[in-house]
Formats: structure tokens, sequence, C-alpha cells
């Protein structure tokens, strides 16, 4: 039961962080949009917007490295059971 709630955290959190840029960039277009009909002038920066544009990206780079690093140790260790069990054979 943890495995499947874990699971679906996890996808829910990499749809999001894959999602916002969409999202943000819509609310971007939305804000200039309302600019130019009603003339209100823009509350945000625009490196404000780059900033909550990056996020979600650096967390997604995040999340692929972390996976690749697990990858790699479950590999290194398969790869150590390997030599321990070869060597335990022969004596």
């Amino acid at each position: 039961m943890r495995l499947k709630l874990f699971n679906y955290l996890i996808v829910s959190l990499v749809t999001v962080v894959v999602l916002y840029p969409a999202l943000l960039v819509l609310g971007i277009v939305w804000q200039e949009h309302l600019q130019i009909v009603l003339g209100k002038p823009n509350n945000l920066d625009k490196s404000v917007y780059w900033f909550l544009f990056i996020i979600p990206i650096f967390f997604e780079l995040i999340f692929l490295v972390y996976g690749r690093s697990k990858i790699h140790q479950t590999y290194m260790f398969n790869r150590k059971v390997r030599l321990l069990e070869r060597i335990w054979h022969r004596t």
C-alpha cells in the first residue's frame, strides 16, 4: 500500500513539474492579453517569469540525475555481489 501511494505521489509530482512551464507560459500570455485589452500596467518583471520558468526545469533535472544515480548504485552493488559470490565459490 505504501509503495502504491509513493508511486502515485512521484507520478503526480513529475506530471506537475512537466506541465508547470506550459501553464506558466499560458498565464504570461493571458496576462499580456489582459494588459493590452484593459490597458493596465504589468505588475511582475520579466525576470520573475524566467525564474518561475526555470524552477520546474531544475527540479526535473534533479529527478533525472537522482534516478540515474540510483541505477548506477544498483549496478555497482550487483557487480560487487557477483564478485563476492565468485570468490566464495572458489574457496
